[in-house]
């Protein structure tokens, strides 16, 4: 009965331990939340789902990928970087608790998936790349 018990336990918690971490947001509040101008938006060639291109305010151009689904999939800035901040809305509240969690921060990457995966520079201006799961855990923390 016990092993029954342990049995269930366990499979109930699996949900919660694959939970991916994922984030919902329309074109237009990416935009609002970001401050983009200059903004387009096209359908991904070959794959589902849609890519969005659009300048901060200080110039730096950043692309968004959406998959099929509507979830955002990443944001990734190629010459430059967008502050922590400015996507803050979209992490769980918990990975922003977590002590690791590099405030201040400039991105360079910010996806989602199974786990959330950052790369950038921290507040004191080191490379850095983290991973959270979605209930915060830290997975992996470099810095350089």
């Amino acid at each position: 009965m016990q092993l029954r018990a342990a049995i269930l336990s366990i499979t109930a918690a699996l949900p919660l331990l694959c939970t991916p971490a994922t984030a919902q947001v329309s074109d237009s509040q990416l935009i609002g939340m970001m401050g983009l101008t200059d903004v387009s938006v096209k359908d991904k060639q070959m794959q589902h789902g849609r890519e969005l291109r659009g300048r901060l305010a200080d110039g730096t151009w950043i692309e968004a990928e959406f998959r099929s689904n509507g979830e955002l999939e990443e944001i990734e800035s190629k010459n430059g970087g967008f502050p922590i901040a400015s996507v803050s809305a979209l992490l769980p509240d918990a990975v922003k608790a977590n002590p690791s969690f590099p405030h201040g921060a400039t991105l360079r990457k910010l996806e989602f998936g199974s786990k959330i995966e950052m790369e950038g520079r921290t507040a004191e201006g080191r490379k850095f790349e983290a991973e959270f799961s979605s209930d915060g855990t830290l997975l992996e923390f470099d810095l350089d």
